[in-house]
């Protein structure tokens, strides 16, 4: 869950950082190796994954290649014994030591057991003899053995939203017991000396993590503020067990644990820090973070919080501030010590090479105004702008914007403008964010009095906050979905882009392709002639048109039903509902049209001027026409990029035309969204039938092929799964 504290100052986005515990006076990297087997491998999946906590955000990821007999190996530096995840399919929990050497064997053929994951007692990860390997096993069935059916998922979501404070803790230590009891009988089964180290550490830091979360979760699910809420004056009592000299991190609950306990410090002097900061700048907010550290914190977790602290810094491109702040005597561990310094000079060298030529840096007229954003505005009319307001400490705003720029290669050449307001920065960081991490887009920073209008006007409480702005210039999302949202984001900026109603030019050609006879393929060369083709799939709002202007009725109306998703008949249902047959918003006017038979598609081309596409029409132009690439699908061999079918479209429904990238000569969604129909009959045993060409929303990759043809009876009643889109004679 996202952690929003809601305060101005830099300190407190600092805090949101996650936790890997990496210093200790006896810790120093040393190369551990893991290498094994792949029994019964996915074949189109060549990798497997290794993640680690990460307190200073340093990329403790790792990825190993798996070879063509299905062995793998991977050396990972590793600093002290500590679990860590590792993923092929699905995840599970491995536990190494600096320098030493791990065989896993991963069964495939578990995995694809949806429904036993622990057939025979078998995990799908599988371990040696060895010290290490049985404590792996060990830990593994432990996972997978513990009672813990109600105290996961649901039923601890539903105690931290319901329970009083003393009733949760209460809730959760009544856990750590169950947890404790199995753990005696299990234990007596035989379990390594190691295992039994790692268990005590994850079941007594798994409950007082889950005890510091209820702090700021409770109030977070109940809509309440973090600050009105109060707890019990002996919650915290079992801090006094903690020790602040422990630096054997070795389990994934102790490494959370201390991230809480480093977020919970860092409020303590939120406000105080927030208002220094107004006045005294940086480096007096950071001498009232110090003073508190050294009051309540000691030995090695202070170490740690200070250099989690201070790499946040370096993570914001921060140098300036960095270099005022930092001392030798600010961290006493050496392993930290050199860790930061490392940061340090990386950094340097790293902006010493990078330019700021992927942005354009904008001027401000009347910067003094509290109109100001009207000017910038005004310099995208026509385009829709979407606003992003960052800083480059924030780390949210920072892991927002990695999506952000798939999402802006994603609308390259439409009429979007990313726009980018920095604040609470200097403009050495800024800049340095800028070029080291290679932001694209329209950027501007904001002075401490800009900010502050623009937040009051658009009810900005924290950052990343964004606004979506439309072609005439008015902000119509205050609170706009961030770039994580891609789904969502996407489809209300293509809401807002006008669309482009021009039909595209198909200069005509020779093409070869194959064709079905019965149940074999047969290879055949074609020609077409010049034509136009919609670049989109008739919209609910064009067939509404077409009614309102004709009073036209369709078939589905007539027989007062229509074959829904699922494959039922529902009654009611016809072109004004969705697929599952439920009544459309008009914000979902510009989804396809569906519940149509041919007939009613002949209707609506006819009454515009235009006509249905033969087959070969549709398919060339699917292909490409004269610049075709020769690709599988429309547009490219990555289906899931161009065509919503059963692989990306989670929703059992169709989806706003155009969402997708465009074939080679500009048409959207040729191999998915909905299947279309073409003109040509064919004769059947019991009459005559359509072609109908092009995947939907819920089909499989095999189907959605430009060549692929589907037979659909004339006379057959409308469906969920068929729309159209027209062409016409080229003059």
């Amino acid at each position: 869950m996202n952690r929003r504290i809601k305060f101005v100052a830099f300190i407190i986005c600092l805090a949101l950082i996650s936790v890997n515990v990496l210093a200790g006076n006896q810790w120093k990297d040393k190369v551990t190796t893991i290498y094994g087997k792949v029994i019964n491998p996915d074949n189109e999946l060549r990798t497997i994954s290794f993640s680690f906590s990460d307190i200073l955000e340093l990329n403790e990821r790792f990825t190993a290649i798996i070879d063509d007999t299905g062995s793998f190996e991977i050396k990972i530096p590793m600093s002290h014994s500590q679990t860590f995840l590792i993923k092929y399919g699905t995840t599970g929990t491995l536990f190494c030591s600096p320098g030493s050497s791990l065989f896993v064997a991963i069964d495939g053929g578990i995995l694809k057991n949806t429904e036993n994951r622990y057939p025979n007692g078998k995990f799908f990860l599988q371990f040696d003899d060895s010290e290490l390997g049985r404590t792996n096993r060990n830990i593994n069935d432990f996972f997978e053995r513990r009672p813990d059916d109600e105290y996961i998922g649901v039923a601890v979501s539903n105690a931290v939203t319901q329970k009083t404070a003393d009733e949760y803790a209460s809730y959760i230590r009544k856990r750590e017991e169950k947890y404790r009891n199995f753990l005696n009988v299990f234990i007596k089964q035989g379990r390594t000396p190691m295992f039994r180290r790692w268990v005590d550490d994850a079941l007594k830091f798994e409950t007082w993590d889950d005890l510091m979360r209820y702090s700021w979760e409770h109030p977070y699910r109940n809509n309440q503020e973090e600050k009105s809420f109060n707890l019990p004056e002996d919650y915290f009592e079992f801090m006094a067990d903690y020790d602040m000299m422990n630096s054997d991190i070795i389990t994934w609950s102790h490494a959370s644990f201390l991230e809480e306990l480093y977020v919970y410090q860092v409020k303590k002097i939120a406000d105080e820090a927030k208002n220094v900061y107004e006045t005294e700048g940086f480096n007096g907010m950071f001498g009232i973070l110090r003073k508190h550290m050294d009051n309540s914190c000691s030995g090695f977790t202070k170490d740690m919080f200070f250099a989690k602290y201070l790499v946040a810094v370096l993570k914001g491109n921060m140098i300036k501030e960095f270099e005022e702040i930092y001392s030798p005597d600010l961290i006493s561990d050496e392993y930290l010590s050199q860790l930061v310094d490392t940061e340090y000079a990386t950094l340097k060298k790293k902006i010493a090479g990078s330019t700021m030529e992927s942005a354009n840096v904008i001027n401000v007229e009347n910067e003094h105004s509290s109109d100001f954003f009207g000017s910038v505005i005004e310099k995208y009319r026509g385009k829709v702008i979407y606003v992003d307001f960052w800083a480059p400490w924030c780390g949210p705003c920072m892991e927002e914007m990695a999506k952000s720029k798939k999402i802006q290669q994603q609308l390259e050449g439409k009429d979007v403008v990313f726009l980018f307001l920095a604040s609470q920065c200097s403009e050495e960081s800024w800049k340095a964010t800028i070029a080291t991490k290679q932001l694209k887009g329209e950027h501007l920073r904001l002075t401490k009095d800009q900010y502050n209008i623009l937040q009051a006007q658009y009810g900005i409480s924290g950052i990343p906050h964004y606004l979506l702005i439309d072609t005439e210039g008015a902000v119509v999302f205050e609170n706009a979905p961030r770039p994580s949202q891609v789904e969502r984001l996407v489809e209300e900026i293509e809401k807002l882009i006008p669309v482009d109603d021009e039909m595209v030019f198909v200069e005509g050609g020779e093409y070869k392709t194959k064709r079905r006879e019965g149940k074999k393929w047969t290879k055949v060369t074609l020609q077409v002639s010049n034509f136009l083709i919609d670049p989109y799939e008739v919209t609910v709002q064009k067939f509404a048109d077409f009614v309102n202007a004709t009073s036209y009725m369709t078939v589905a109306e007539k027989l007062g039903e229509s074959t829904i998703y699922g494959g039922e008949k529902k009654k009611g249902v016809n072109w004004r509902h969705d697929a599952k047959g439920n009544l459309r918003p008009k914000s979902d006017y510009d989804h396809p049209v569906i519940h149509l038979t041919p007939k009613d598609a002949q209707a609506y081309a006819k009454w515009c001027g235009k006509r249905l596409p033969h087959e070969a029409e549709w398919e060339y132009a699917s292909r490409g026409g004269k610049l075709s690439k020769s690709y599988v699908y429309a547009g490219g061999n990555k289906q899931n990029k161009l065509a919503w079918n059963a692989n990306n479209s989670r929703t059992g429904n169709t989806h706003q035309v155009g969402l997708l990238a465009a074939n080679e000569i500009g048409l959207y969604d040729m191999s998915g969204n909905v299947q279309e129909f073409c003109s040509n009959k064919v004769q059947i045993q019991n009459g005559v039938a359509v072609i109908v060409k092009g995947g939907a929303f819920n089909c499989d990759e095999e189907y959605l092929a430009s060549y692929y043809s589907w037979i659909v009876p004339f006379d057959q009643g409308p469906t969920f799964m068929s729309g159209f889109r027209c062409v016409r004679d080229a003059q």
